[in-house]
Protein backbone atom coordinates (compact mmCIF):
# COMPACT_ATOMS: atom_id res chain seq x y z
CA UNK A 1 0.00 0.00 0.00
CA UNK A 2 2.97 2.47 0.67
CA UNK A 3 4.11 1.72 -2.60
CA UNK A 4 0.37 2.44 -4.03
CA UNK A 5 -0.16 6.04 -2.04
CA UNK A 6 4.11 7.12 -3.45
CA UNK A 7 2.89 6.15 -6.93
CA UNK A 8 -0.13 8.14 -7.04
CA UNK A 9 1.09 11.25 -4.70
CA UNK A 10 1.81 13.74 -7.56
CA UNK A 11 -1.82 13.29 -8.73
CA UNK A 12 -3.39 15.49 -5.68
CA UNK A 13 -4.94 18.73 -6.86
CA UNK A 14 -3.58 20.69 -3.20
CA UNK A 15 -0.07 19.62 -3.49
CA UNK A 16 0.03 22.21 -6.18
CA UNK A 17 -0.88 25.51 -4.85
CA UNK A 18 -1.56 27.47 -8.43
CA UNK A 19 -3.44 24.26 -9.07
CA UNK A 20 -5.14 23.83 -6.01
CA UNK A 21 -6.54 27.15 -6.74
CA UNK A 22 -7.58 26.55 -9.85
CA UNK A 23 -9.14 23.40 -8.66
CA UNK A 24 -10.89 24.71 -5.95
CA UNK A 25 -12.59 28.16 -7.76
CA UNK A 26 -13.39 25.72 -10.82
CA UNK A 27 -15.47 23.20 -7.82
CA UNK A 28 -17.13 26.60 -6.82
CA UNK A 29 -17.65 27.80 -9.77
CA UNK A 30 -19.05 24.52 -11.54
CA UNK A 31 -21.73 24.44 -8.50
CA UNK A 32 -22.39 27.89 -9.06
CA UNK A 33 -23.16 27.12 -12.83
CA UNK A 34 -25.13 23.82 -11.96
CA UNK A 35 -27.73 26.23 -9.44
CA UNK A 36 -28.11 28.86 -11.92
CA UNK A 37 -28.95 25.94 -14.90
CA UNK A 38 -31.60 24.65 -12.58
CA UNK A 39 -32.89 27.69 -11.20
CA UNK A 40 -33.77 29.15 -15.06
CA UNK A 41 -35.15 26.06 -15.53
CA UNK A 42 -37.46 26.81 -12.51
CA UNK A 43 -38.23 30.35 -13.65
CA UNK A 44 -38.84 29.30 -17.11
CA UNK A 45 -41.67 27.10 -15.71
CA UNK A 46 -42.78 29.83 -13.17
CA UNK A 47 -43.28 32.24 -16.11
CA UNK A 48 -44.81 30.23 -18.82
CA UNK A 49 -46.10 27.49 -17.07
CA UNK A 50 -44.59 25.07 -20.00
CA UNK A 51 -42.58 22.42 -20.38
CA UNK A 52 -41.83 23.33 -23.89
CA UNK A 53 -40.79 26.35 -22.53
CA UNK A 54 -37.91 24.56 -20.81
CA UNK A 55 -37.24 21.98 -23.62
CA UNK A 56 -36.22 25.39 -25.61
CA UNK A 57 -34.00 26.62 -22.62
CA UNK A 58 -32.26 23.35 -22.67
CA UNK A 59 -31.48 23.93 -26.28
CA UNK A 60 -30.67 27.46 -25.87
CA UNK A 61 -28.00 26.27 -23.57
CA UNK A 62 -27.17 23.67 -25.89
CA UNK A 63 -26.66 24.95 -29.01
CA UNK A 64 -23.73 27.00 -28.62
CA UNK A 65 -21.70 23.78 -27.24
CA UNK A 66 -22.10 22.19 -30.46
CA UNK A 67 -21.94 25.23 -33.01
CA UNK A 68 -19.37 27.25 -31.15
CA UNK A 69 -16.99 24.32 -30.32
CA UNK A 70 -15.39 24.40 -33.02
CA UNK A 71 -14.34 27.59 -33.53
CA UNK A 72 -13.56 28.21 -29.92
CA UNK A 73 -10.66 25.62 -29.83
CA UNK A 74 -9.28 27.23 -32.53
CA UNK A 75 -9.57 31.15 -30.78
CA UNK A 76 -8.50 29.44 -27.62
CA UNK A 77 -5.74 28.00 -29.17
CA UNK A 78 -4.63 31.50 -29.92
CA UNK A 79 -5.25 33.79 -27.36
CA UNK A 80 -3.96 34.59 -23.31
CA UNK A 81 -5.24 31.89 -21.75
CA UNK A 82 -5.54 32.74 -18.18
CA UNK A 83 -6.66 36.36 -19.54
CA UNK A 84 -9.73 35.16 -21.77
CA UNK A 85 -10.25 32.43 -18.68
CA UNK A 86 -11.08 35.37 -16.31
CA UNK A 87 -12.89 37.16 -19.08
CA UNK A 88 -15.13 33.95 -20.31
CA UNK A 89 -15.42 33.60 -16.06
CA UNK A 90 -16.48 37.09 -15.60
CA UNK A 91 -18.56 37.04 -18.79
CA UNK A 92 -20.44 34.10 -17.12
CA UNK A 93 -21.04 36.31 -13.73
CA UNK A 94 -22.23 39.40 -16.02
CA UNK A 95 -25.03 37.71 -17.85
CA UNK A 96 -26.15 35.60 -14.84
CA UNK A 97 -26.21 39.12 -12.73
CA UNK A 98 -28.39 40.28 -16.10
CA UNK A 99 -31.21 37.99 -15.40
CA UNK A 100 -33.02 39.94 -12.75
CA UNK A 101 -33.41 42.75 -14.98
CA UNK A 102 -35.10 40.88 -17.43
CA UNK A 103 -38.53 41.62 -14.98
CA UNK A 104 -38.33 45.14 -16.61
CA UNK A 105 -38.89 43.81 -19.95
CA UNK A 106 -41.80 42.85 -22.35
CA UNK A 107 -40.66 40.16 -23.28
CA UNK A 108 -38.92 38.39 -20.73
CA UNK A 109 -38.48 34.73 -21.93
CA UNK A 110 -36.93 35.70 -24.72
CA UNK A 111 -34.64 37.74 -22.96
CA UNK A 112 -33.39 35.20 -20.73
CA UNK A 113 -33.09 32.92 -23.22
CA UNK A 114 -30.66 35.12 -25.08
CA UNK A 115 -29.01 35.36 -21.62
CA UNK A 116 -28.60 31.57 -21.31
CA UNK A 117 -27.73 31.26 -25.15
CA UNK A 118 -24.80 34.03 -24.49
CA UNK A 119 -23.82 32.25 -20.94
CA UNK A 120 -23.49 28.98 -22.90
CA UNK A 121 -20.70 30.69 -25.24
CA UNK A 122 -18.80 32.12 -22.19
CA UNK A 123 -19.20 28.83 -20.79
CA UNK A 124 -17.63 26.14 -23.65
CA UNK A 125 -14.69 29.13 -24.46
CA UNK A 126 -13.91 28.85 -20.66
CA UNK A 127 -14.20 25.01 -20.63
CA UNK A 128 -11.88 24.75 -23.17
CA UNK A 129 -9.64 26.94 -21.93
CA UNK A 130 -9.56 24.91 -18.20
CA UNK A 131 -8.95 22.00 -20.32
CA UNK A 132 -5.95 23.69 -21.94
CA UNK A 133 -4.14 24.86 -18.93
CA UNK A 134 -5.39 21.21 -17.01
CA UNK A 135 -3.63 19.12 -20.10
CA UNK A 136 -0.62 21.58 -19.86
CA UNK A 137 0.23 21.94 -16.12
Amino acid sequence: MGSLSRRFSHSIPFKYPNFGKLFLGQFISNVGSQFSYIALQFLIFDLTGDIYAMAILAMAEAIPMILIGPWAGVIVDRVDRKHSMAFANIGQAVVIFLIPVTQFFDNRVLWILLLAFFNSIFARFFFLLEELLFRNS
